[in-house]
């Protein structure tokens, strides 16, 4: 596995931490099995840095950082990703993916992780 591969296995671990744990979505807060929708809320937010972020590529004062928040019977995962520049990430595009994604996200079961994660794999190629 090459820097780029773990790069990329970490983004989707962080983008799937916006969903709840399998136990939390089991039930719902009335302590019935889960069974809605989900709703998925993205927004960008620039974050400014204290210090000046320099690598031998660039330099930044800010980050734009994509929040998403996921809602399902009474239930809500948060998760945050801030897109690297060298690897031609954006906060708008990894919007759009969740966004092109988000109706399989809102009636797939999270507890079904490996299923769950290939599907949304395969509607962001290239995230």
């Amino acid at each position: 596995m090459n820097r780029r591969d773990w790069f990329k296995l970490t983004g989707a671990a962080a983008a799937w931490s916006v969903f709840p744990s399998p136990a939390a979505m089991a039930l719902s807060a009335t302590g019935a099995p889960a069974s809605g929708r989900a709703t998925i809320d993205t927004e960008i937010k620039r974050i400014m840095l204290r210090h000046t972020w320099t690598t031998t590529m660039s330099s930044s004062d800010f980050r734009d950082v994509l929040y998403v928040r996921y809602t399902r019977d009474g239930l809500t995962g948060r998760g945050e990703g801030a897109p690297i520049i060298r690897y031609h990430e954006d906060a708008r595009s990894a919007q759009a993916a969740v966004e092109k994604a988000a109706d399989y996200l809102a009636t797939v079961d999270p507890t079904a992780f490996t299923k769950a994660i290939d599907g949304l794999l395969a509607r962001v190629e290239g995230e």
